[in-house]
């Protein structure tokens, strides 16, 4: 598995991967890490800076300038100003007399070459006449190659061989098939829940998990298949929350640890999503049905479940910026954050502008998208165009029950989907007999005040579906012990809510649970301060959103939203 980790290692690009990766490595093995990566400042070759012992034991400086992949000519010398030979010159000539901190400047330094590869032969004798030239008293240097950090991950981060024998199997199948993305997940979800069921200590089955996404990350975005690896991102990071999310039964010293592991895997979790956004999803958003069209379904079905995904995934991530919005403690980074947000809320817009099919749910499912943008658009305080959305939306619902075409079903089988509607007597009656959607959508419009919306949402039902059993979904006491993992029924439902009284009565029977009951406050995504796992656990899992996000929007949604994570 060396051998995994090593072209894992070479795939890793140099910014926001092997960069991010190479701290928490020098921590674990007991450096004392004193300057991260850094966006936005001039950084005289350094990428990171730690306090380590050298190899005769002493305190020394170890500054590492880190490059993607293999070095070769032009990565060593070439016009690039990030060329690695510009690089140490710089560490050479200004970082190591001007910002090495005081207390460390007598400190023998040593400059790390870090790459994921290896050195190419036809550049190894310009580096090492480099190295000879400029080693001294004060200053060596060492070469930390693909090879090197394997290594050390196994006897470090690790502990041990990278993956237990018993386990190679399903990360090589996962890994095999990744154009037969949910395969592959499957694959990847066997690995992980094995992982976590060993009597090893949790940091390292964390480890092991982060490790593992890594490599099938690296994998996916060289086949340019990064289906799985989303899934994937999804799934590890709900279930290593599962496993360390009663914190405060650790120590400080493991509790410190601990958060550190997962809050690196969130990242991950984070850097899989925006590249997969960024990539495959947001370019495409502007252009009329050009997402519709690259879906290439086989039908209209595919192209529907398709685009409700996606909405599904870009309002995430919108959320997940909010979130981390009110952590930033730079103005320039807060800036960064809000423009990037901006631009996915933008996003979202475009994409149900130029794709009208998300005017028109199939599946009762699907309230899970579409609550998530409503939450995510709700960011920018803007009612005007989510008045227009529902709008649109409720129009193209009538027309389909007028025309008898795909109105909102329970149905949740592809096989049966495809079929839908059908014609005959009672078929209308059948699976329109219960529905969290229009429940929803009344709620949304009684808590942001949208009185016409309400009394469409009303005349719809009095004509269409005047049969139908509305329902409302609620967390229970034993939603914390299964919502991470799906691993069992919970939840409770509020069953036959009526339509036929005004706003304010429906919100207050909706809203009494959510207002009247500690359960969303005492999850421990909540009480951390990242509520986003728990929307995360929604998205993947198929939960109706909580109510609990809904109460009072512009208010309370924003103190959840922007609570601070656990730390």
């Amino acid at each position: 598995m060396k051998l995994i980790l090593k072209q894992y290692l070479s795939q890793m690009r140099e910014r926001h991967e092997l960069d991010a990766f190479l701290p928490e490595l020098l921590s674990d093995m007991g450096f004392n890490v004193i300057s991260k990566p850094q966006v936005g400042t001039r950084q005289y070759g350094v990428d990171v800076a730690a306090i380590g012992k050298n190899t005769r034991g002493e305190d020394a400086v170890y500054l590492f300038s880190i490059k993607g992949g293999d070095l070769t000519r032009k990565e060593w010398d070439g016009d690039s100003n990030q060329a690695l030979r510009g690089s140490l010159n710089e560490i050479i000539d200004v970082y190591i007399d001007r910002f090495i901190p005081s207390e460390h400047k007598d400190k023998p330094v040593i400059i790390c070459l870090c790459f994921g590869g290896e050195i190419k032969e036809q550049v190894r004798l310009n580096v090492s006449s480099f190295i000879d030239k400029n080693t001294n008293n004060k200053i060596s240097f060492e070469e930390w190659n693909g090879d090197k950090l394997a290594q050390l991950i196994q006897d470090n981060f690790l502990k041990e061989d990278f993956l237990p024998r018993d386990y190679q199997g399903l990360m090589r199948k996962s890994l095999a098939l990744l154009d037969e993305p949910l395969t592959s997940y499957g694959y990847f979800k066997e690995l992980i829940t094995e992982i976590l069921a060993s009597n090893k200590a949790e940091i390292t089955r964390i480890r092991q998990v982060y490790i593992s996404l890594w490599i099938l990350f690296v994998w996916c975005r060289d086949e340019n298949n990064l289906e799985s690896a989303f899934l994937s991102a999804e799934l590890a990071t709900l279930y290593c929350w599962n496993l360390i999310k009663n914190l405060d039964s650790y120590s400080e010293k493991q509790k410190r640890k601990i958060v550190d592991a997962i809050n690196s895997l969130i990242s991950l979790y984070r850097l899989v999503s925006d590249f997969y956004l960024r990539t495959k999803i947001i370019p495409y958003c502007h252009i009329q049905h050009g997402l519709s069209s690259a879906v290439q379904g086989r039908n209209h079905i595919d192209v529907n479940l398709k685009l409700f995904d996606i909405l599904g995934r870009l309002s995430l991530e919108t959320l997940w910026l909010s979130n981390e919005i009110t952590n930033v403690n730079e103005e320039n980074d807060e800036i960064l954050l809000k423009n990037t947000q901006s631009q996915y809320i933008q996003a979202i817009k475009n994409l149900i502008n130029n794709n009208p099919i998300l005017l028109s749910p199939y599946r009762e499912g699907q309230t899970i998208e579409v609550a998530l943008a409503l939450l995510a658009l709700n960011q920018e305080d803007d009612l005007t165009y989510i008045h227009s959305w529902l709008e649109a939306m409720l129009d193209r619902i009538r027309s389909n029950f007028l025309a008898n075409q795909t109105y909102p079903s329970t149905l949740s089988e592809y096989s049966k989907l495809i079929k839908h509607p059908a014609h005959e007597q009672g078929y209308k009656e059948k699976v329109t007999q219960s529905s969290v959607l229009y429940a929803f959508l009344a709620t949304y419009a009684a808590v942001t005040d949208m009185q016409d919306i309400y009394d469409s949402i009303k005349i719809l039902y009095r004509d269409y579906i005047g049969h139908c059993n509305l329902q409302a979904w609620y967390l229970s006491d034993d939603s914390e012990a299964a919502i991470w993992k799906n691993s069992a029924a919970h939840g409770a439902t509020l069953a036959g809510l009526n339509l036929n009284t005004s706003m304010h009565e429906w919100q207050e029977e909706v809203l009494y649970q959510c207002k009247n009951s500690a359960t969303f406050k005492e999850l421990s995504a909540i009480k951390s301060g990242s509520p986003c796992l728990l929307l995360i656990a929604c998205r993947h899992h198929k939960y109706p959103l909580p109510y609990d996000f809904f109460i009072n929007l512009g208010t309370d949604v924003d103190k959840i939203l922007n609570s601070t994570p656990f730390s």
